[in-house]
């Protein structure tokens, strides 16, 4: 699964370098787009020494600034469920694509997943 892969980190590393402070108002707008599926949702966690701080930072002040539920952000990771998680590096995935930031494997993931490869 793209959650917590190599892939996962580098969509998130990438949007922060290329947008920066805007990248809150990114996450934000994904996260006024999210209809939680019916069904398991696990908790997972993201880490800061992973995402690096300033896609870390930017995800947590979005999250705070909706006070979005099933979310905790504790020192050094935020927990969130899986389908958010998901939904939220797909949403930067797309606008980095959109942007021609994205690199071929975002791009060939992206399709893929697209018709359920």
């Amino acid at each position: 699964s793209m959650l917590e892969s190599e892939l996962e980190l580098q969509i998130w590393l990438l949007a922060a370098s290329m947008y920066g402070p805007e990248l809150e108002s990114i996450v934000v707008l994904a996260l006024t787009q999210y209809r939680r599926r019916p069904g398991l949702d696990d908790p997972t966690r993201m880490y800061q020494s992973s995402m690096g701080p300033s896609a870390f930072q930017a995800l947590a002040r979005a999250l705070l600034a909706n006070d979005h539920p099933g979310l905790r952000l504790e020192r050094g990771y935020i927990e969130m469920r899986s389908g958010l998680r998901w939904h939220l590096t797909r949403r930067l995935q797309q606008v980095l694509i959109k942007d021609h930031h994205a690199t071929n494997g975002m791009r060939d993931n992206y399709f893929a997943a697209d018709i359920g490869l």
